[in-house]
């Protein structure tokens, strides 16, 4: 089975990159102001934190990163559960009214 994200804008930076570089794709409003940025996560316990506060899992972390950086960003959207195969994942987002476009998208599942 393969997981379609057709409707996704992604943005593939490697690891070292600056999160500044993230600002390249913003897009302005015409007041001037910083466009919102959204970001998506999917996965499992990895991207959920198991066990540990919401505020201490990837997600809200990377967020927290940005918005320090300068970024506009909203609270992540979260699709994941600790054990989900990638077909469990798959019905999560199908199971999800999602926004048209993310301008972050992470994925973070099986890694153990």
């Amino acid at each position: 089975m393969a997981l379609c994200f057709a409707t996704f804008q992604l943005h593939i930076m490697s690891p070292e990159a600056p999160l500044s570089s993230i600002a390249m794709h913003e897009q302005h409003t015409n007041a001037g102001q910083q466009k919102v940025l959204h970001y998506l996560a999917l996965g499992d316990s990895y991207t959920i934190g198991e066990s540990v506060p919401l505020y201490e899992s990837f997600p809200y972390q990377a967020v927290h990163l940005m918005r320090k950086k300068g970024l506009n960003i909203a609270a992540p959207e979260i699709i994941a559960r600790t054990g989900w195969t990638t077909d469990e994942l798959n019905s999560g987002i199908q199971a999800t009214q999602l926004m048209p476009l993310y301008d972050l998208v992470s994925l973070l599942i099986g890694v153990n």
